[in-house]
């Protein structure tokens, strides 16, 4: 039996008063209350689902306009063909400059998931300003050819010539599934 006349019993009865209307309040309003229809229920999962597809879309979206970033600086085709066009481009480049390609050497090719990076090692001679203007001209953004590091040495055979050793990549599509659908890079 409840008691609040004991002062003992007070606090334990307050709870087990409180725990009782609680209950009441609990049991009342699981028969009073409306159960949510189907169509409430859905409008939860759809707007999930709407948002699902949103960033599905945008994700999309992103990953095409990253392929069509990516088209200029691809080469197609085989790595010979590609060595062979970039040594083409730098002897025309080091001829127009009045520079000496002293050296040209491909390196180990490096494999990855749809494309292979070519790596070059290329010496120039010269004087300072043309070097500097071949280097310019690679580091341009607007070539399929990457520059990597330069090294620039005077020259051993002349007082106002310099010597650079550049190193180059250049990046072969293996797999077309990263090319945009309305086709892949044009040869260089």
């Amino acid at each position: 039996m409840i008691d609040f006349k004991n002062p003992e019993n007070r606090t334990p009865n307050a709870l087990i008063v409180a725990a009782f209307l609680i209950l009441i309040g609990t049991l009342a309003y699981m028969q009073l209350a409306k159960p949510p229809t189907a169509a409430q229920l859905n409008t939860g999962h759809g707007l999930a689902r709407r948002q699902a597809y949103t960033e599905i879309a945008t994700a999309k979206q992103k990953g095409q306009d990253l392929r069509k970033a990516l088209e200029p600086k691809l080469w197609q085709g085989g790595s010979v063909q590609v060595t062979a066009n970039i040594l083409g481009k730098l002897t025309n480049e080091a001829n127009k400059s009045g520079l000496t390609l002293t050296s040209f050497r491909p390196d180990s090719e490096k494999a990855f998931t749809g494309f292979d990076e070519l790596t070059y090692t290329v010496q120039v001679s010269g004087q300072y300003p043309q070097v500097r203007t071949l280097l310019t001209s690679l580091d341009g953004g607007n070539d399929k050819v990457a520059l990597g590091s330069v090294q620039i040495a005077a020259s051993p055979n002349s007082a106002n010539a310099v010597q650079a050793t550049v190193s180059l990549s250049a990046y072969l599509v293996t797999d077309q599934a990263l090319l945009p659908a309305t086709g892949g890079p044009a040869h260089d």
